[in-house]
């Protein structure tokens, strides 16, 4: 039926384009992005601008969970994604097999790491059986869809195809597959980087978003290293040019001691890297994914002010956002990576939630910046300083007179002939 007419009026916060510039409420994030020029610094104040512009992927997801939660400015950098996402194998659980079970089968490049899962509700051949369809591990469904004759079916907005296979299916059965997300290089992340520094406005802390995840866990540990300290190098660079801030890296989803054996003589000061894995809930979707610490770390570190250590259980904001629904690890129950200079989520006996064990930085341990809010507090105090001290450049002539001491004419001389 037709709708009744009216006038619908609808604001946009944030279309004016009038952006806080101050470094104390601003983030940038650097990862990959479905839509958006990769290379460019876009500034965001809300997430229905942010999804409406980059459209999804992981550091959309990211900026979404840290204005939904801590508000301010988030910039984010799309980077080139020169490592294509993959695609992992179809297992299916429930009934015996038998000739007749027919294999669902996926193809694509995913937009990001999904865990898919089909479970058939009613059985029969394609166009007579049904199914539900989850991208998150089964926390959210689809409503009952049918199979489709031809055996095609997109997943809308993921970047994957199912196929349904000739035979018949069997009520409760499940098909499940995992993706890894779309990543990046050092090369790639080093040209992101480059435009975020290139940018007039401040920022306070950079999260990289994503990590290595091809290869075993040594490798994956060893190329995780090898980011951070393009990152490292990076800050660096931005703080020989009066940019003063820190970076917060993910650690690859491995075991413990390929961590601690990697970063062991990694030493970056302006560089936090994150260890541990969460499911956490998505601002966009409301859907659950398996999501590096580095993200409530950072939505955290983007809420409070730069002085309050990011691990005071008393703090006002309390534990950490209701979008971490679990931890993958916790490391009160092992404590491994925390003596290792990581950065980790825990729990606390007697508190709900979940919270930060330290928010250490690469530093050294005698530095007096391992911790990350000594550093921000630094950085705060540099920034200052720099730009009280330029009201004073060339304020006095006479000292750059000086430089440049004034020169006696030559005399011309005459020569007369014999």
């Amino acid at each position: 039926m037709p709708s009744i007419p009216d006038v619908d009026v609808r604001v946009t916060d944030g279309a004016l384009g009038l952006i806080d510039t101050s470094a104390q409420t601003t983030t940038a994030k650097v990862g990959v992005a479905t839509a958006g020029e990769p290379n460019r610094v876009y500034a965001f104040t809300e997430k229905e601008t942010l999804a409406a512009t980059l459209a999804g992927g992981p550091v959309v997801e990211a900026a979404a969970d840290s204005l939904n939660d801590a508000g301010g400015t988030v910039l984010v950098v799309p980077v080139s994604p020169s490592i294509a996402g993959t695609v992992g194998a179809v297992t299916r659980t429930g009934s015996a097999p038998s000739p007749t079970t027919p294999a669902i089968t996926a193809a694509g490049t995913p937009k990001d790491g999904f865990d898919v899962v089909v479970d058939i509700v009613q059985g029969g051949a394609r166009g007579v059986a049904s199914f539900r369809v989850s991208i998150d591990g089964g926390d959210t469904a689809s409503p009952e869809l049918a199979t489709p004759l031809s055996g095609s079916y997109p997943l809308e907005g993921t970047g994957l195809t199912l196929s349904f296979g000739v035979g018949t299916y069997i009520p409760r059965d499940r098909y499940a597959f995992s993706c890894t997300p779309p990543g990046f290089s050092a090369t790639d992340l080093f040209a992101a980087f480059a435009a975020l520094l290139a940018d007039a406005r401040k920022w306070k802390l950079a999260h990289v978003v994503g990590a290595p995840s091809t290869g075993t866990d040594s490798a994956k540990a060893s190329a995780s290293v090898a980011l951070a300290a393009a990152v490292g190098s990076k800050m660096a660079e931005a703080a020989r040019a009066h940019r003063y801030a820190r970076a917060l890296v993910e650690a690859p989803d491995v075991a413990d001691k390929a961590l601690v054996d990697a970063f062991a003589t990694f030493v970056e000061p302006r560089v936090a890297v994150a260890a541990g894995y969460i499911e956490h809930q998505s601002a966009l979707s409301g859907r659950s994914f398996k999501r590096s610490a580095a993200w409530p770390i950072a939505t955290r570190a983007a809420k409070v002010p730069i002085s309050q250590d990011l691990a005071w259980i008393g703090a006002p904001e309390g534990a950490l956002p209701s979008s971490v629904r679990s931890l993958y690890r916790d490391e009160r129950k092992t404590s491994a990576l925390d003596a290792a200079r990581f950065v980790t989520l825990r729990t606390v006996i007697g508190r709900r939630g979940f919270f930060v064990t330290n928010p250490y930085s690469m530093a050294s341990s005698t530095s007096d910046f391992a911790l990350l809010q000594c550093g921000l507090v630094i950085d705060e105090a540099c920034a200052a300083s720099y730009d009280a001290m330029l009201d004073y450049l060339s304020a006095q002539t006479a000292g750059r007179c000086a430089r440049f001491p004034t020169r006696t004419p030559r005399r011309s001389r005459s020569r007369s002939g014999s």
